[in-house]
């Protein structure tokens, strides 16, 4: 190959290849043009550099550190003056480490400062003469950094003390602790019963993490005796795990899976022992750091600044921390007092302590073995979420009920109880049935648990003594309970001293029927009679349990196949299948030579001559030819890579750019004037590295792509089925870090392996085929076809295998051929393809931009690649092709490229017109031929920007918008067309390409003159084929702006008292804080300068023209000035009302409203010609006014939807409502439209007849007996002739127009089946073919809120299926609203966020509770929806009342869709 190499040193730039990869680079020292230009004055001068601290790696970080701060000037300043301002607490602190010099250091600067003045100080030797310069800089460093971090570290040490406190807490007010303690002691005492052991009052709770080592006769230990007997009372046991749910949430679970096994991993998070060194540390530091400040501030002036802020500072941090250490020393004298109260050692570290707890009641051997199987997923939601687990939960780790969706314990009222249409067995916390091997101990047990249910543990002990013989008489031995009793003093304060009696909740014969020596050596003996049954059966299945050959086909269908296969083989329905004659091989095969008797299936088969050689002849005929097709293709497939590399005319091309960049790098040497080079070193080019971490590679590709770019765009077409040939694919390690996985899809040695096992098994299957031959000659049999139809099968096959061989050689001899002709070593497919792949595609690169939507559909989706994606791989900008009209681009141009993209916008009205513009103007090569057209869209595909504004929410389809920058240039966009499917939204769109440059103004009579650009559409509200769901909801404000939120209740006070004596309902809102969305123009080309008046569009309560001015927009500047507590567009809103605003004639249905701002520059009058811009608003705080008596609401909260009705009876001072609920008592409610809506008032005459809704969900007739007062009726219920007192509302009831309940269920029946016999044939959204809706199956999925989205996944959600709430913090990649637009997060530094808009812009930094978070709208939550299987199913369940429907925003005066997937 190397022939068609040719010198491609020409093309290299030889200045930036010495700059990047020279080994040594000295900084020459600027000369004076008036010196001369003798030797010794034109030599370049060394920086200068005093002895490096560290070498090395360690040299290189600390150098990359020094880049990132600020110059050394400023550092100093701020140093001297101590300005939080002019450093960041990020570049402190890597000043302090990296640019602070050691005393010695700076003193030899200086002395090497005198002898070389005029010398150029390197950049860490600016950095210390700068500090060096202020006194006594290292204490000033040391002071200020800890004035400024403290904080922080005490705040986190606080709230884990805190935690602590909480967790030593729940020890000495618990009464469930004392219980389970009492159940433990009299279980042991029964035990021990009749020995030393026995009798205790106490005991050492070491023994509780011995307690699984004793085993039952039914396998189970004595911790599931001892928490079946005390969950008997539910009561005590949900208060056990409630009190102490602190230690369990201090301690970490975590199931980790390898190697098909399972192992659960135990952590605590905090401990005492921790706690006490982190605030000892803080307390030392404080000490040292207060010592320092009191150095730096004896020089300065009492009135100085600097003094007066770290004398503060540290005034402060003395009581924090003090307080700190008080905290720290109450927790741990606490922890003394439950180790002392416990009787447990005092040396016990606080993590033991934990963990002995948590290991009693989830112990790491039960939780394994539930995180396998069907409820493997409940288990490790419950357990292993650091959420915390219920009660129920705890049951079902426990077996002593079934894992459930939802934990609902029923009263120990009754054995069996229905809640929220659960049935709740209580039997089932009694014992399950297969614990008791008499039905009538059972019962006996269970009454007798029942009846005997402890009271609280409050009362002093009193110790029962067991009775040496039990119920029956019997005397039994017990297992003893190894534990050290515990001499318990009258006088002594400890969970003992209120113990209750427990000893009558013991089932006392079923701990004698478990744990009685007796029964465990028959549970023994049984076991080990159950292995050897095992045993037998596994070694002769057939042998020895005539049963199992019922897993086997039919004798007689075997047996015709391997006489007449002639159907088996030609694919025909055969009686016979492959996976039958696999399983007859597998099982039955074993046995033929065995000296067992042999089992009837095995003697039927023998009927057959050389039925085994038969069985192999078969099933090598039925496989064979699958596999010989398979190595052809894969043959085929690795042919077409090693064709590749012979066929390639751009592999020379870039092989010389390599051999011209090593002849360079290596002149000089022996190594340089090379004619070729080992293709194998390629993967030594990435070791060659420049400062800024690029190496040779990146230097390689981009002098190829510049230079050579229509042989770059070649080569990779010619290479793709080298590159197809490797499976990319980005895993985590262990440790959680990504890296990017790449195996091969073909390679030539696994092949060769196939093949030569093919052949293997065609010469033992011809084998085979002779003795069969040979027997059917000795014992002829009638009807046997397999002699004369086989032999003909197998000879096709050797005639296919042979074929198949000769391939294989053709493709290792070219194999062979090619390295030799790339003049490489012998080498194997595998690492020859990894190479090429390699160099080009390093994994490295795909896993640093691995975040990038871009990169892993481009090389991890098994689709072929081309130049543009490995240019953005790499990071290389080629020089852009000059645009065809040299009128409109000039060196002089008065226009960039962005104002000429803005400029272009005039000319476009149309898809026609925008293709024009594409044709003359674009400069991207692929699509300014055909218009610019890009084809169908998806996400993924495209540059982030571009994608991020063609899937806007407010995208508008027809119109072009733009101008999106990347790393080409500037794009204007067009949306044709928008489909959205069922599994992905595709945009049909057109783009033009303007690279960056200086532009002529283009040409065009019909251009329009705007004061602001991009400002394209007609007056009037834009209809579009989809809009968004419109919801109202009352959003809390943030945890750090409570004064605002008093501020916002204290004007909705005032809003409310003078409503005061209105009618009706009356809808309240705030401008502040609204949703924003563009309807004309774009919210990113509002300049910083800009202004207007902001005025209502289309209000029916304003008429003139200056009544519709509700507000004005601010430039930038003085929107800080003027709302300083306000970020970005929504602090250039000035509202004219701040406060709280009636809704009538305001808002529209969809509680929204269109405004207008008409903008012009600030510099300009009021009267000047402008622009206008329309947004639609959407407020986001709202409430209601109610205060007419006798108004009838209906009622939400929290836990319920709108299931309820009520009366208004008069009005609270603060503005609350207090109303008198139908069939309940009188509450109190803030309306608001998440808790009230408008109901309707019923007074029904005399004999009306209704349908009425029951409590018990039932639907009646009923007939109208009197209306009382208000909504209440008296009604008579037809069937059963009950008359009863109701209040009628909406929920409940509705006028009977059919005949009676069962006719109106026959109407809506007949009325279901005429729409579906009407709308029977459909037509499928994917395939377009029509189909008939009473074949296909329909599944209802409920979308709950335990299914939690990724942020990909909530990226990808359309805007429809997202709502908006606040929060406290968020991540990077986070999905959220701000500043009146949807965007991402994209950068988080100290508390503050900077979001990224799908214009491709970005926010200033702002806080939390300016953004809001999108959450997927996950539907009604109801688990009844599980259980339907019809459409109609759904209707009763909706109409259910009190029935808990959360997810989705309830309640106002708009109409709720519910979300059904």
């Amino acid at each position: 190959i190397w022939d068609k190499v040719s010198d491609a040193t020409h093309l290299l730039p030889v200045e930036e290849l010495e700059a990047r990869f020279r080994k040594v680079v000295v900084a020459a020292r600027p000369q004076d043009a008036k010196q001369s230009s003798s030797a010794d004055e034109n030599a370049p001068q060394n920086l200068l550099r005093i002895g490096m601290r560290s070498a090395g790696p360690k040299a290189a970080l600390q150098e990359r550190e020094l880049r990132r701060l600020p110059p050394a000037e400023t550092i100093g300043r701020a140093l001297a003056e101590l300005d939080d301002k002019m450093l960041a607490l990020d570049e402190l602190e890597r000043a302090r480490e990296h640019a602070c010099p050691e005393p010695a250091e700076l003193e030899l600067l200086r002395q090497e400062q005198q002898l070389h003045p005029e010398a150029v100080l390197a950049r860490r030797e600016q950095y210390w003469s700068a500090i060096g310069d202020v006194k006594l800089y290292r204490e000033r460093f040391d002071s200020w950094l800890f004035a400024r971090t403290y904080q922080d570290r005490v705040s986190l040490q606080r709230d884990n003390l805190t935690e602590l406190a909480g967790l030593f807490s729940c020890f000495l007010r618990s009464e469930a602790v004392p219980a389970l303690l009492g159940v433990i002691l009299a279980t042991g005492n029964a035990m021990n019963r009749g020995s030393e052991a026995g009798g205790a009052r106490a005991f050492d709770l070491e023994i509780l993490r011995r307690l699984s080592s004793i085993k039952g006769a039914d396998g189970k230990d004595l911790r599931f005796s001892i928490l079946d007997s005390f969950f008997v009372d539910t009561k005590k046991g949900s208060q056990l795990v409630e009190d102490l749910r602190p230690v369990f949430l201090n301690v970490s679970r975590n199931l980790l899976h390898a190697d098909g096994t399972a192992k659960l991993s135990k952590t605590v998070k905090l401990t005492v022992e921790e706690a006490d060194e982190a605030v000892s540390a803080i307390h030392s530091e404080y000490l040292e750091r207060h010592k320092a400040m009191l150095a730096c501030v004896e020089p300065l002036a009492v009135s100085d600044l600097a003094r007066l802020r770290l004398q503060s500072e540290f005034a402060v941090a003395s009581q924090s921390i003090e307080e700190l250490v008080g905290l720290r020393d109450l927790v741990k004298s606490q922890f003394a007092e439950v180790l002392s109260l416990l009787f447990m050692s005092t040396s016990m570290a606080s993590a033991d302590f934990c963990f002995l707890w948590d290991n009693l009641l989830v112990p790491n051997d039960l939780l394994v073995a539930r995180s396998v199987g069907e409820h493997a997923a409940y288990f490790d939601s419950a357990f292993c979420q650091g959420e915390g687990f219920t009660f129920g939960e705890l049951l079902a780790l426990w077996q002593l009920r079934e894992p459930m969706e939802e934990d609902l314990v029923a009263s120990p009222a009754s054995m069996s109880e229905t809640v929220a249409g659960f049935v709740i067995d209580r039997s089932v916390s009694l014992g399950c049935p297969d614990r008791y091997a008499d039905p009538s101990a059972e019962a006996s047990d269970a009454m007798e648990r029942v009846s005997n249910l402890p009271g609280p543990c409050n009362v002093s002990c009193q110790f029962v003594s067991f009775p040496e013989a039990t119920s029956n008489g019997a005397n039994l031995e017990l297992v003893p309970l190894p534990w050290t009793k515990i001499d318990v003093g009258t006088a002594c304060s400890s969970v003992w001293t209120i113990a209750g009696n427990f000893a009558t909740l013991l089932p006392l014969r079923k701990l004698e029927r478990h744990f009685s020596l007796s029964a465990i050596v028959a549970a023994t003996a049984a076991q080990a009679q159950s292995e050897l049954r095992d045993e037998q059966k596994r070694v002769g299945p057939l042998a020895f349990d005539p049963g199992d050959g019922e897993q086997l086909p039919n004798i007689d269908d075997v047996v015709h196949s391997l006489q007449k296969p002639m159907l088996l083989l030609t694919g025909g329905d055969a009686t016979g299948t492959l996976e039958q004659l696999l399983r007859v091989q597998e099982q039955v095969l074993p046995l033929a030579n065995s000296e067992a008797n042999a089992p009837s299936y095995l003697q039927a088969l023998k009927c057959v001559p050389a039925f085994g050689h038969r069985l192999d002849c078969l099933s090598f005929l039925l496989t064979c030819r699958q596999n010989i097709s398979l190595l052809t293709e894969a043959l085929e497939d690795f042919s077409d890579v090693v064709e590749c590399f012979g066929c390639s005319e751009a592999l020379p091309a870039l092989l010389g750019v390599i051999l011209a960049v090593g002849n360079y790098v290596n002149g000089g040497s022996n190594r340089g004037r090379a004619d070729g080079f080992d293709l194998g070193e390629l993967d030594k080019l990435h070791a060659i590295q420049d400062s800024d971490g690029k190496d040779l590679r990146h230097f390689v590709l981009r002098v190829f792509c510049e230079k050579l770019s229509g042989q770059a765009e070649r080569l990779f077409r010619e290479l793709q089925p080298c590159f197809l040939n490797v499976r990319r694919n980005i895993v985590k390690d262990s440790l959680g870090a990504a890296k990017l996985e790449k195996t091969i899809r073909t390679s030539l040695e696994a092949i060769d392996e196939g093949v030569t096992a093919l052949q293997k098994q065609l010469a033992d299957v011809q084998s085979a085929l002779q003795a069969v031959l040979e027997q059917g000659a000795d014992m002829p049999m009638r009807n046997d076809e397999f002699c004369e139809i086989v032999p003909s099968k197998i000879k096709e096959v050797e005639t296919l295998v042979g074929q198949l061989v000769k391939l294989r050689d053709e493709v290792k001899e070219g194999y062979t051929t090619k390295l030799s002709t790339l003049h490489m070593r012998p080498i194997c497919s595998s690492d020859f393809c990894r190479l090429w792949d390699d160099f080009l595609v390093p994994g490295e690169l795909i896993v640093n931009k691995g975040k990038d939507d871009f990169f892993i559909p481009a090389f991890c989706s098994g689709d072929p690649f081309n130049l543009e994606h490995i240019e953005a791989l790499w990071a290389i900008q080629r020089p852009q092709e000059p645009l065809s009209s040299a009128s409109e681009i000039g060196e002089d141009g008065p226009l960039d490229a962005e104002e000429f993209c803005r400029s272009l916008l005039p000319l476009i009205t149309s898809a026609e017109e925008f293709a024009d513009v594409a044709r003359t103007y674009s400069a991207c090569p692929g699509t300014r031929v055909d218009g610019g057209d890009l084809g169908e869209v998806e996400r993924g595909q495209m540059h982030p920007a571009i994608e991020a504004a063609l899937f806007d929410p407010e995208l508008e389809i027809g119109v072009a918008i733009g101008p999106v920058e990347t790393d080409a240039g500037f794009h204007l966009l067009l949306a044709r067309k928008k489909c959205r499917g069922i599994l992905s939204t595709t945009i049909s769109a057109s783009h033009v390409l303007l690279p960056r440059g200086r532009y002529h103004e283009p040409s065009s009579e019909g251009r329009a003159v705007a004061m602001v650009p991009n400002l394209v559409g007609e007056e009037g509200v834009v209809h579009r084929t989809w809009r968004r769901w419109s919801f109202a909801t009352s959003l809390p404000p943030a945890h750090s702006h409570l004064l605002e939120a008093e501020t916002e209740s204290a004007l909705l006070e005032q809003k409310r008292q003078a409503l005061a004596g209105t009618e009706g309902l009356r809808l309240l809102f705030r401008w502040d804080g609204a949703f924003i969305s563009t309807i004309k123009g774009t919210l990113s080309d509002i300049s910083r300068d800009l202004v207007g008046r902001i005025m209502l569009v289309g209000s029916s309560a304003r008429v003139d023209e200056e009544a519709n001015v509700i507000g004005e927009l601010l430039t930038s500047d003085s929107s800080k000035q003027l709302r300083p507590d306000k970020q970005g567009f929504e602090a250039r809103l000035n509202w004219s009302d701040q406060g709280w605003i009636e809704a009538e004639g305001l808002l529209d249905a969809d509680t929204m409203c269109t405004i207008q701002i008409d903008l012009r520059r600030s510099d300009l009058p009021s009267g000047s010609p402008s622009s206008s811009m329309r947004l639609r608003v959407r407020p986001s705080r709202l409430a209601y006014a109610a205060s007419q008596p006798g108004l009838r609401l209906g009622l939400s909260s929290a836990e319920s939807m709108q299931d309820r009705c009520a009366t208004l009876l008069t009005v609270l001072d603060d503005g609350d409502i207090q109303v008198r609920v139908d069939n309940g008592g009188v509450e109190r409610v803030d309306p608001r439209p998440g808790t009230v809506v408008r109901a309707t008032s019923f007074s029904h005459m005399p004999g009306r007849r209704l349908m009425l809704l029951l409590e018990n969900g039932k639907i009646v007739d009923a007939g109208v007996l009197h209306h009382c007062e208000g909504n209440l009726h008296r009604v008579k219920l037809h069937a059963t002739g009950r008359e009863l007192s109701v209040d009628l509302n909406e929920m409940n009831h509705c006028v009977q127009l059919a005949k009676n309940v069962s006719s109106f269920e026959a109407s809506r029946t007949a009325y279901c089946r005429q729409l579906l016999k009407d709308g029977r044939y459909i037509e499928d959204a994917i395939t377009g073919n029509r189909v008939d809706i009473s074949e296909q199956i329909v599944r209802i999925r409920m979308e709950l809120r335990s299914e939690s989205k990724t942020n990909e996944e909530l990226a990808r959600l359309p805007f429809d299926d997202v709502e908006w709430i606040s929060d406290t913090s968020f991540r990077l990649g986070d999905r959220v609203w701000a500043q009146g637009r949807e965007g991402i997060v994209e950068h988080v530094r100290h508390g503050r966020y900077t979001v990224k808009f799908a214009d491709g812009t970005s926010s200033q930094a702002m806080h939390a509770s300016y953004m809001k978070r999108a959450r997927f709208i996950a539907g009604v939550q109801c688990l009844d929806f599980s259980e339907i299987t019809d459409i109609s199913g759904i209707v009763p369940i909706l109409l259910q009342p009190r029935r808990s429907l959360t997810g989705r925003t309830r309640g106002a005066h708009l109409a709720q869709p519910v979300l059904i997937r």
